[in-house]
Protein backbone atom coordinates (compact mmCIF):
# COMPACT_ATOMS: atom_id res chain seq x y z
CA UNK A 1 0.00 0.00 0.00
CA UNK A 2 3.32 2.27 -0.01
CA UNK A 3 3.04 3.25 -3.67
CA UNK A 4 -0.86 4.20 -2.96
CA UNK A 5 -0.22 6.21 -0.24
CA UNK A 6 2.37 8.33 -1.86
CA UNK A 7 0.25 8.71 -4.86
CA UNK A 8 -1.84 10.73 -2.42
CA UNK A 9 0.65 13.56 -1.64
CA UNK A 10 0.72 14.76 -4.96
CA UNK A 11 2.27 18.58 -5.50
CA UNK A 12 0.09 19.73 -8.18
CA UNK A 13 -3.15 18.11 -10.14
CA UNK A 14 -4.69 19.33 -13.29
CA UNK A 15 -7.98 18.58 -14.51
CA UNK A 16 -9.40 20.38 -17.47
CA UNK A 17 -11.67 19.35 -19.99
CA UNK A 18 -10.46 22.32 -22.40
CA UNK A 19 -14.14 22.26 -23.43
CA UNK A 20 -15.71 26.15 -22.74
CA UNK A 21 -12.43 27.49 -20.87
CA UNK A 22 -9.01 26.78 -19.98
CA UNK A 23 -7.62 26.22 -16.20
CA UNK A 24 -4.36 27.46 -17.88
CA UNK A 25 -2.05 30.57 -16.31
CA UNK A 26 -2.29 32.05 -20.42
CA UNK A 27 -4.50 30.98 -22.97
CA UNK A 28 -3.10 32.38 -26.74
CA UNK A 29 -5.53 32.59 -29.32
CA UNK A 30 -7.40 29.16 -30.59
CA UNK A 31 -10.95 28.39 -29.55
CA UNK A 32 -13.19 26.77 -27.49
CA UNK A 33 -15.57 24.42 -29.10
CA UNK A 34 -17.56 22.62 -26.27
CA UNK A 35 -15.98 19.73 -26.85
CA UNK A 36 -12.08 20.79 -26.64
CA UNK A 37 -9.80 23.59 -27.52
CA UNK A 38 -8.93 24.03 -31.14
CA UNK A 39 -6.03 25.50 -32.95
CA UNK A 40 -7.35 27.96 -35.30
CA UNK A 41 -3.73 29.22 -36.52
CA UNK A 42 0.30 29.16 -35.98
CA UNK A 43 0.29 31.37 -33.12
CA UNK A 44 -2.46 29.48 -30.81
CA UNK A 45 -1.00 28.38 -27.53
CA UNK A 46 -1.54 27.81 -23.99
CA UNK A 47 0.57 27.30 -20.96
CA UNK A 48 0.36 26.38 -17.05
CA UNK A 49 2.68 27.42 -14.60
CA UNK A 50 3.10 25.29 -11.62
CA UNK A 51 4.75 27.57 -9.60
CA UNK A 52 7.20 24.71 -8.36
CA UNK A 53 9.11 22.24 -10.12
CA UNK A 54 8.50 18.58 -10.54
CA UNK A 55 11.07 16.00 -10.34
CA UNK A 56 8.79 13.21 -11.38
CA UNK A 57 5.18 13.02 -12.95
CA UNK A 58 2.62 12.95 -15.63
CA UNK A 59 0.87 14.40 -18.41
CA UNK A 60 -2.25 12.71 -20.62
CA UNK A 61 -4.17 15.21 -23.20
CA UNK A 62 -6.54 13.75 -25.81
CA UNK A 63 -5.59 15.59 -29.44
CA UNK A 64 -7.76 14.79 -32.27
CA UNK A 65 -8.48 16.06 -35.60
CA UNK A 66 -4.80 15.13 -36.66
CA UNK A 67 -3.72 14.14 -39.97
CA UNK A 68 -0.60 14.31 -42.44
CA UNK A 69 -2.42 17.07 -43.97
CA UNK A 70 -2.21 19.40 -40.90
CA UNK A 71 1.14 18.29 -40.13
CA UNK A 72 3.21 21.25 -41.87
CA UNK A 73 6.52 22.81 -41.28
CA UNK A 74 9.43 20.88 -40.33
CA UNK A 75 8.83 20.01 -36.65
CA UNK A 76 5.48 20.39 -34.81
CA UNK A 77 5.91 20.41 -30.67
CA UNK A 78 2.37 18.91 -29.55
CA UNK A 79 3.32 18.65 -25.62
CA UNK A 80 5.99 20.46 -24.09
CA UNK A 81 7.46 20.70 -20.62
CA UNK A 82 10.16 23.39 -19.88
CA UNK A 83 12.50 23.29 -17.28
CA UNK A 84 12.51 25.26 -13.56
CA UNK A 85 13.01 28.55 -15.52
CA UNK A 86 9.26 28.16 -16.92
CA UNK A 87 10.72 28.43 -20.49
CA UNK A 88 13.35 26.33 -23.11
CA UNK A 89 16.52 27.23 -21.01
CA UNK A 90 19.69 25.53 -22.42
CA UNK A 91 16.89 23.30 -24.40
CA UNK A 92 16.19 21.54 -20.92
CA UNK A 93 12.54 20.10 -21.89
CA UNK A 94 10.62 16.87 -22.15
CA UNK A 95 8.33 17.02 -24.99
CA UNK A 96 6.07 15.18 -28.41
CA UNK A 97 7.12 16.25 -31.29
CA UNK A 98 5.78 15.24 -34.61
CA UNK A 99 7.78 16.04 -38.16
CA UNK A 100 5.44 18.20 -40.72
CA UNK A 101 6.06 17.96 -44.43
CA UNK A 102 8.98 19.84 -44.70
CA UNK A 103 10.67 16.63 -43.36
CA UNK A 104 9.62 14.71 -46.22
CA UNK A 105 11.63 11.61 -45.47
CA UNK A 106 10.21 12.05 -41.72
CA UNK A 107 6.51 13.06 -42.25
CA UNK A 108 4.40 12.08 -39.16
CA UNK A 109 7.28 10.67 -37.51
CA UNK A 110 6.47 11.11 -33.71
CA UNK A 111 9.88 12.06 -31.63
CA UNK A 112 10.21 12.13 -27.55
CA UNK A 113 12.85 14.16 -25.85
CA UNK A 114 14.03 14.04 -22.46
CA UNK A 115 17.14 16.28 -20.71
CA UNK A 116 20.11 14.06 -19.94
CA UNK A 117 22.94 16.12 -18.23
CA UNK A 118 24.94 13.55 -18.74
CA UNK A 119 24.62 13.06 -22.78
CA UNK A 120 22.18 16.35 -23.36
CA UNK A 121 19.47 14.86 -24.92
CA UNK A 122 17.81 11.75 -25.43
CA UNK A 123 15.41 11.36 -28.69
CA UNK A 124 13.92 8.54 -30.80
CA UNK A 125 11.63 8.12 -33.21
CA UNK A 126 8.07 6.05 -33.76
CA UNK A 127 5.96 5.93 -36.79
CA UNK A 128 1.78 5.51 -36.65
CA UNK A 129 -0.99 6.44 -38.36
CA UNK A 130 -2.53 10.14 -37.99
CA UNK A 131 -5.84 9.28 -39.26
CA UNK A 132 -7.80 12.14 -37.71
CA UNK A 133 -9.15 10.35 -34.84
CA UNK A 134 -9.13 11.03 -31.12
CA UNK A 135 -5.87 9.98 -29.61
CA UNK A 136 -4.70 9.86 -25.80
CA UNK A 137 -0.83 10.87 -25.44
CA UNK A 138 0.75 10.47 -22.02
CA UNK A 139 4.40 11.75 -21.45
CA UNK A 140 5.52 10.09 -17.91
CA UNK A 141 8.94 11.27 -16.54
CA UNK A 142 10.76 11.21 -12.98
CA UNK A 143 14.24 9.50 -12.01
CA UNK A 144 16.40 8.17 -15.15
CA UNK A 145 13.33 7.88 -17.42
CA UNK A 146 10.76 9.59 -19.83
CA UNK A 147 7.95 7.52 -21.81
CA UNK A 148 5.37 8.33 -24.54
CA UNK A 149 2.27 6.45 -23.96
CA UNK A 150 -1.11 6.53 -27.21
CA UNK A 151 -3.98 5.06 -25.97
CA UNK A 152 -2.37 3.74 -23.19
CA UNK A 153 0.00 1.58 -24.72
CA UNK A 154 3.69 2.43 -24.61
CA UNK A 155 5.19 3.97 -27.94
CA UNK A 156 8.82 5.17 -26.33
CA UNK A 157 10.70 4.62 -23.42
CA UNK A 158 14.14 6.79 -23.03
CA UNK A 159 16.63 5.75 -20.26
CA UNK A 160 18.28 8.90 -19.28
CA UNK A 161 20.56 7.76 -16.16
CA UNK A 162 21.96 11.50 -15.87
CA UNK A 163 18.27 13.58 -15.49
CA UNK A 164 18.18 15.65 -13.42
CA UNK A 165 15.61 18.00 -14.86
CA UNK A 166 12.26 19.90 -12.78
CA UNK A 167 9.29 20.63 -14.53
CA UNK A 168 8.01 23.98 -13.81
CA UNK A 169 5.05 24.52 -17.05
CA UNK A 170 3.66 23.09 -19.44
CA UNK A 171 2.80 24.24 -22.84
CA UNK A 172 0.46 23.16 -25.50
CA UNK A 173 1.49 22.99 -28.09
CA UNK A 174 4.66 25.17 -29.00
CA UNK A 175 4.65 27.13 -31.94
CA UNK A 176 6.16 29.42 -34.14
CA UNK A 177 5.58 31.95 -31.55
CA UNK A 178 8.95 30.64 -29.90
CA UNK A 179 11.25 29.32 -32.50
CA UNK A 180 9.39 28.54 -35.67
CA UNK A 181 8.02 25.53 -34.78
CA UNK A 182 5.15 24.62 -36.38
CA UNK A 183 1.49 23.77 -35.11
CA UNK A 184 -1.18 21.05 -36.29
CA UNK A 185 -4.00 24.09 -36.92
CA UNK A 186 -7.21 22.40 -36.43
CA UNK A 187 -6.16 20.24 -34.15
CA UNK A 188 -8.36 19.99 -31.10
CA UNK A 189 -6.92 18.76 -27.45
CA UNK A 190 -9.43 17.96 -24.71
CA UNK A 191 -9.28 16.14 -21.01
CA UNK A 192 -6.04 16.98 -19.74
CA UNK A 193 -4.47 15.58 -16.78
CA UNK A 194 -1.42 16.08 -14.87
CA UNK A 195 -0.06 14.96 -11.70
CA UNK A 196 3.43 16.09 -10.39
CA UNK A 197 5.76 15.37 -7.25
CA UNK A 198 8.34 17.78 -6.52
CA UNK A 199 10.45 14.18 -4.83
CA UNK A 200 12.52 11.79 -6.12
CA UNK A 201 10.55 8.41 -6.24
CA UNK A 202 11.65 6.82 -3.46
CA UNK A 203 15.39 4.82 -3.39
CA UNK A 204 14.33 0.65 -4.42
CA UNK A 205 15.18 -1.24 -1.36
CA UNK A 206 14.62 -4.29 -2.34
CA UNK A 207 10.86 -4.53 -1.63
CA UNK A 208 8.15 -6.14 -4.05
CA UNK A 209 5.82 -3.51 -4.75
CA UNK A 210 3.71 -5.85 -7.40
CA UNK A 211 2.73 -8.06 -5.10
CA UNK A 212 -1.02 -7.86 -5.76
CA UNK A 213 -1.29 -4.11 -3.98
CA UNK A 214 -4.76 -2.37 -4.58
CA UNK A 215 -4.95 0.67 -7.02
CA UNK A 216 -7.82 2.89 -7.25
CA UNK A 217 -8.70 4.17 -11.03
CA UNK A 218 -11.79 6.89 -11.62
CA UNK A 219 -13.32 6.05 -14.82
CA UNK A 220 -12.02 7.43 -18.36
CA UNK A 221 -15.82 7.74 -19.30
CA UNK A 222 -19.02 7.53 -17.52
CA UNK A 223 -22.22 9.02 -19.24
CA UNK A 224 -26.24 8.45 -19.44
CA UNK A 225 -28.10 6.65 -21.84
CA UNK A 226 -32.17 7.85 -21.96
CA UNK A 227 -34.83 6.37 -23.49
CA UNK A 228 -36.79 9.64 -23.53
CA UNK A 229 -34.28 10.93 -25.36
CA UNK A 230 -32.61 8.16 -27.46
CA UNK A 231 -30.35 10.45 -29.64
CA UNK A 232 -29.07 13.02 -26.99
CA UNK A 233 -25.73 12.54 -25.24
CA UNK A 234 -25.71 13.61 -21.68
CA UNK A 235 -21.71 13.39 -21.65
CA UNK A 236 -21.36 16.40 -18.95
CA UNK A 237 -23.93 15.89 -16.31
CA UNK A 238 -22.82 15.04 -13.02
CA UNK A 239 -25.82 12.84 -12.45
CA UNK A 240 -25.45 9.18 -13.59
CA UNK A 241 -29.61 8.31 -13.56
CA UNK A 242 -30.72 4.96 -13.09
CA UNK A 243 -34.37 4.03 -14.12
CA UNK A 244 -37.26 1.52 -14.53
CA UNK A 245 -40.82 1.94 -15.23
CA UNK A 246 -42.37 -1.18 -14.59
CA UNK A 247 -40.08 -3.42 -16.73
CA UNK A 248 -39.23 -0.74 -19.23
CA UNK A 249 -35.45 0.18 -18.22
CA UNK A 250 -35.48 3.64 -18.76
CA UNK A 251 -32.07 4.79 -18.34
CA UNK A 252 -28.47 2.99 -17.96
CA UNK A 253 -25.11 4.48 -16.83
CA UNK A 254 -22.20 3.49 -18.43
CA UNK A 255 -18.58 3.23 -16.84
CA UNK A 256 -14.60 2.78 -18.50
CA UNK A 257 -12.09 2.29 -16.74
CA UNK A 258 -8.26 2.12 -18.47
CA UNK A 259 -6.26 -1.02 -17.51
CA UNK A 260 -3.56 -0.92 -20.17
CA UNK A 261 -0.59 0.07 -17.63
CA UNK A 262 -1.36 -2.95 -15.81
CA UNK A 263 -0.36 -6.69 -17.18
CA UNK A 264 -1.63 -9.99 -14.83
CA UNK A 265 -4.24 -11.53 -12.73
CA UNK A 266 -6.93 -9.28 -11.21
CA UNK A 267 -7.43 -11.22 -8.27
CA UNK A 268 -10.30 -8.64 -6.55
CA UNK A 269 -11.76 -5.34 -8.69
CA UNK A 270 -14.45 -3.72 -6.33
CA UNK A 271 -16.51 -1.28 -8.35
CA UNK A 272 -17.60 1.66 -5.64
CA UNK A 273 -20.42 4.07 -6.62
CA UNK A 274 -22.16 6.91 -4.64
CA UNK A 275 -25.78 8.75 -4.38
CA UNK A 276 -25.21 12.20 -5.05
CA UNK A 277 -25.13 14.77 -2.22
CA UNK A 278 -29.00 15.55 -2.44
CA UNK A 279 -32.21 14.77 -1.63
CA UNK A 280 -33.73 13.51 -4.46
CA UNK A 281 -30.03 11.07 -4.98
CA UNK A 282 -32.12 8.27 -3.23
CA UNK A 283 -33.06 5.35 -4.99
CA UNK A 284 -33.90 1.42 -4.83
CA UNK A 285 -30.43 0.73 -5.96
CA UNK A 286 -28.79 -1.42 -9.16
CA UNK A 287 -27.61 -4.38 -10.97
CA UNK A 288 -24.31 -4.43 -12.58
CA UNK A 289 -23.51 -5.64 -15.96
CA UNK A 290 -19.83 -6.07 -17.56
CA UNK A 291 -20.34 -4.79 -21.23
CA UNK A 292 -17.89 -5.63 -24.10
CA UNK A 293 -17.65 -3.23 -26.25
CA UNK A 294 -14.81 -0.84 -24.92
CA UNK A 295 -14.75 1.59 -27.84
CA UNK A 296 -17.87 3.95 -26.58
CA UNK A 297 -17.13 7.42 -25.89
CA UNK A 298 -19.29 9.80 -23.08
CA UNK A 299 -18.91 12.35 -25.75
CA UNK A 300 -20.78 10.54 -28.47
CA UNK A 301 -23.01 7.56 -26.45
CA UNK A 302 -26.61 7.72 -27.17
CA UNK A 303 -29.26 5.52 -26.02
CA UNK A 304 -29.90 3.86 -29.58
CA UNK A 305 -26.23 3.54 -30.03
CA UNK A 306 -25.83 2.18 -26.53
CA UNK A 307 -23.55 -1.06 -26.10
CA UNK A 308 -24.81 -4.43 -24.94
CA UNK A 309 -25.28 -5.82 -22.22
CA UNK A 310 -22.83 -8.88 -20.55
CA UNK A 311 -22.23 -10.77 -17.59
CA UNK A 312 -24.21 -9.82 -14.80
CA UNK A 313 -21.68 -9.20 -11.97
CA UNK A 314 -23.51 -7.86 -9.02
CA UNK A 315 -25.60 -5.43 -7.34
CA UNK A 316 -26.26 -2.99 -4.53
CA UNK A 317 -29.15 -2.00 -2.17
CA UNK A 318 -31.14 1.14 -1.76
CA UNK A 319 -29.19 3.97 -1.39
CA UNK A 320 -29.55 7.53 0.69
CA UNK A 321 -28.15 10.95 -0.19
CA UNK A 322 -24.63 10.58 -0.33
CA UNK A 323 -24.11 6.60 0.87
CA UNK A 324 -22.01 4.48 -1.07
CA UNK A 325 -21.94 1.13 -2.21
CA UNK A 326 -19.31 -1.61 -3.26
CA UNK A 327 -19.94 -4.47 -5.62
CA UNK A 328 -17.43 -7.07 -6.36
CA UNK A 329 -16.78 -6.97 -10.69
CA UNK A 330 -13.43 -9.43 -10.60
CA UNK A 331 -15.26 -11.62 -13.27
CA UNK A 332 -15.60 -8.83 -15.42
CA UNK A 333 -12.45 -7.38 -14.62
CA UNK A 334 -9.03 -7.90 -17.19
CA UNK A 335 -6.08 -6.23 -17.06
CA UNK A 336 -4.47 -4.92 -20.19
CA UNK A 337 -7.29 -2.44 -21.79
CA UNK A 338 -10.19 -1.17 -20.95
CA UNK A 339 -12.96 -2.26 -18.97
CA UNK A 340 -16.65 -1.05 -19.00
CA UNK A 341 -19.67 -1.96 -16.68
CA UNK A 342 -23.56 -0.82 -16.88
CA UNK A 343 -25.56 -0.04 -14.41
CA UNK A 344 -29.87 -1.02 -14.44
CA UNK A 345 -31.75 0.42 -11.67
CA UNK A 346 -32.97 -2.55 -9.27
CA UNK A 347 -36.47 -0.73 -8.53
CA UNK A 348 -38.90 1.58 -9.42
CA UNK A 349 -37.42 4.31 -7.52
CA UNK A 350 -34.47 6.07 -9.88
CA UNK A 351 -30.78 6.32 -8.24
CA UNK A 352 -28.88 9.37 -8.92
CA UNK A 353 -25.45 7.94 -8.73
CA UNK A 354 -22.28 11.21 -8.58
CA UNK A 355 -20.44 11.31 -12.39
CA UNK A 356 -16.89 12.28 -12.46
CA UNK A 357 -18.09 15.35 -13.57
CA UNK A 358 -20.00 15.86 -10.02
CA UNK A 359 -18.81 18.78 -7.78
CA UNK A 360 -14.85 18.14 -6.59
CA UNK A 361 -15.08 14.81 -7.79
CA UNK A 362 -14.77 13.20 -4.44
CA UNK A 363 -17.48 11.23 -4.98
CA UNK A 364 -16.89 9.79 -8.61
CA UNK A 365 -17.05 6.07 -9.36
CA UNK A 366 -13.82 4.13 -8.58
CA UNK A 367 -12.45 0.54 -9.31
CA UNK A 368 -10.34 -0.86 -6.83
CA UNK A 369 -8.17 -3.30 -8.90
CA UNK A 370 -5.62 -5.76 -7.47
CA UNK A 371 -3.10 -7.23 -9.67
CA UNK A 372 -0.47 -10.08 -9.17
CA UNK A 373 1.87 -9.76 -11.76
CA UNK A 374 2.60 -12.82 -13.64
CA UNK A 375 5.91 -14.85 -13.07
CA UNK A 376 8.26 -14.73 -16.19
CA UNK A 377 7.70 -18.38 -18.19
CA UNK A 378 10.73 -20.87 -16.94
CA UNK A 379 13.76 -21.39 -19.35
CA UNK A 380 15.13 -24.52 -19.83
CA UNK A 381 16.74 -24.44 -22.84
CA UNK A 382 19.66 -23.05 -21.01
CA UNK A 383 20.58 -20.49 -22.97
CA UNK A 384 21.82 -17.17 -21.90
CA UNK A 385 19.76 -14.94 -24.14
CA UNK A 386 17.26 -12.33 -21.86
CA UNK A 387 13.80 -12.71 -21.87
CA UNK A 388 11.75 -10.83 -24.52
CA UNK A 389 10.19 -7.84 -23.83
CA UNK A 390 9.69 -6.05 -20.23
CA UNK A 391 7.06 -5.35 -17.87
CA UNK A 392 5.89 -1.65 -18.99
CA UNK A 393 2.64 -1.04 -20.36
CA UNK A 394 2.13 -2.65 -23.55
CA UNK A 395 -0.78 -2.61 -26.13
CA UNK A 396 -4.01 -2.92 -24.76
CA UNK A 397 -5.32 -6.06 -25.00
CA UNK A 398 -8.93 -7.34 -25.67
CA UNK A 399 -12.07 -8.64 -23.97
CA UNK A 400 -13.83 -11.70 -25.21
CA UNK A 401 -17.67 -11.25 -24.20
CA UNK A 402 -18.97 -13.25 -26.74
CA UNK A 403 -20.42 -15.58 -24.32
CA UNK A 404 -21.46 -13.01 -21.97
CA UNK A 405 -25.43 -12.73 -21.96
CA UNK A 406 -27.42 -10.53 -19.68
CA UNK A 407 -29.59 -12.23 -16.56
CA UNK A 408 -33.54 -11.60 -16.07
CA UNK A 409 -33.57 -12.99 -12.58
CA UNK A 410 -33.72 -10.25 -10.15
CA UNK A 411 -30.10 -10.48 -8.78
CA UNK A 412 -29.29 -10.34 -4.88
CA UNK A 413 -28.25 -7.32 -2.55
CA UNK A 414 -24.40 -6.62 -2.18
CA UNK A 415 -23.48 -5.22 0.91
CA UNK A 416 -24.03 -0.97 1.40
CA UNK A 417 -21.46 0.90 2.74
CA UNK A 418 -21.83 3.51 5.11
CA UNK A 419 -24.69 5.64 6.83
CA UNK A 420 -26.67 8.46 5.52
CA UNK A 421 -24.33 11.32 4.75
CA UNK A 422 -21.90 9.37 6.41
CA UNK A 423 -18.63 7.70 4.24
CA UNK A 424 -17.97 6.20 7.70
CA UNK A 425 -16.76 2.80 6.81
CA UNK A 426 -16.40 3.25 3.18
CA UNK A 427 -12.88 2.87 2.05
CA UNK A 428 -10.31 5.82 1.53
CA UNK A 429 -11.34 8.06 -1.64
CA UNK A 430 -8.88 8.94 -3.92
CA UNK A 431 -9.28 12.65 -5.75
CA UNK A 432 -10.67 12.42 -9.37
CA UNK A 433 -7.84 13.45 -10.96
CA UNK A 434 -5.60 10.45 -9.81
CA UNK A 435 -7.13 7.61 -12.24
CA UNK A 436 -4.60 7.93 -15.23
CA UNK A 437 -1.66 9.14 -12.93
CA UNK A 438 -1.90 6.57 -10.73
CA UNK A 439 -2.14 3.69 -13.16
CA UNK A 440 0.71 4.73 -15.12
CA UNK A 441 2.88 5.44 -12.04
CA UNK A 442 2.23 1.77 -10.85
CA UNK A 443 3.51 0.39 -14.30
CA UNK A 444 6.31 2.92 -14.04
CA UNK A 445 7.41 1.36 -10.82
CA UNK A 446 6.47 -1.96 -11.29
CA UNK A 447 9.48 -1.75 -14.26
Amino acid sequence: MFLVALALAQDVNIRDSLASGSSATAVYGGSFTGSGWRIDDSNSRQYWDFGTQLARGQVSVVIDDVSLGNLTGDNNHMIELFDEGGHWDSNRAINLRVYGSDNSADHGQAKLKCWDETQGAEDRAATFDWDGAAHTFTIAWGEGYCALYRDGSELLYLEAPGMDMRVGTLWLPLNNWEAGYSAPIGALYSDLQLVGWTGEEPADDGTVVDDGDPSTLVPIEDVTAAAWEPDSVFSDSEDLTIEIEGSDVMSVAYLSFDLSAFSGTVQSAQLQVTARDVTSADGDGGHVYAVGDTSWSEDSLTWNGRPALGAYLGSFGALTQAQVATIDVTAGTVAGGRVAFAILAAGANATHLSSKEDGDGSQSPLLDVEVTAEEPADDTTGGDEEPAGDDRPGDAGGRDTASMTPRDAAPGEAEVIGEMGCGCNSPARLPAQLGLALALLVAVRRR
